[in-house]
């Protein structure tokens, strides 16, 4: 039984990825094996075994060590952000047939979302904010004139895609929000004002 334990990630949520995997790794149940660690970065996907990284072959999510090939049998996503809270990771271990421990594709795609989830939310009588969605291409100054039209203070601005916090502003005061929406474009192309 081979256990992959995933963690890093693609954004700046790799952080808590890691931090995640740290924790889990220390608080491991006795009775269950040993997971390998699997770390996700955008130029390569590594395991550590014995403080030594080995390639992972990411046509089959197998890696080889000491002449010997390891497949595994199920993979514990601990990773914050793309691809693991996107529903990326999840396809990808689904087309291997590989069981993993999160939602599914629709389910993580969705809830990734922030647009997406209260858009979904509201079709089933859920009460949820108003809110904005704005884009990179859109003029900042435009944006926040059509904010002030439709929208009352406080807001809370935050990139529409990601989690963990970052790039989250509550703005008390219009003079607040220009810097709001600049940090919350540092982390996502489409960012969510809602009040």
């Amino acid at each position: 039984m081979h256990i992959a334990l995933v963690t890093g990630g693609f954004s700046g949520e790799n952080v808590i990825s890691y931090q995640t995997a740290d924790t889990l790794l220390k608080n491991w149940p006795k009775e269950y094996p040993t997971p390998i660690l699997v770390d996700i970065r955008k130029d390569a996907w590594v395991a550590t075994i014995n403080g030594v990284e080995v390639p992972i072959d990411k046509n089959n999510f197998s890696l080889q060590h000491e002449n010997k090939s390891i497949n595994f049998n199920i993979a514990v996503i601990a990773l914050h952000g793309t691809p693991g809270e996107d529903g990326k990771l999840q396809g990808y271990f689904d087309m291997l047939d590989i069981p993993y421990t999160t939602g599914d594709v629709l389910n993580m795609s969705l809830t990734f979302n922030k647009k997406f989830t209260t858009s979904f939310l509201a079709q089933n009588k859920v009460l949820c904010a108003q809110s904005i969605l704005l884009h990179t291409a859109l003029n900042i100054d435009d944006s926040i004139a059509h904010i002030k039209q439709k929208l009352a203070l406080p807001l809370f601005v935050k990139p529409n895609a990601g989690g963990s916090s970052i790039g989250i502003s509550m703005v008390k005061t219009w003079d607040k929000l220009k810097d709001a929406l600049k940090l919350a474009f540092t982390v996502d192309k489409q960012v969510l004002v809602e009040n």
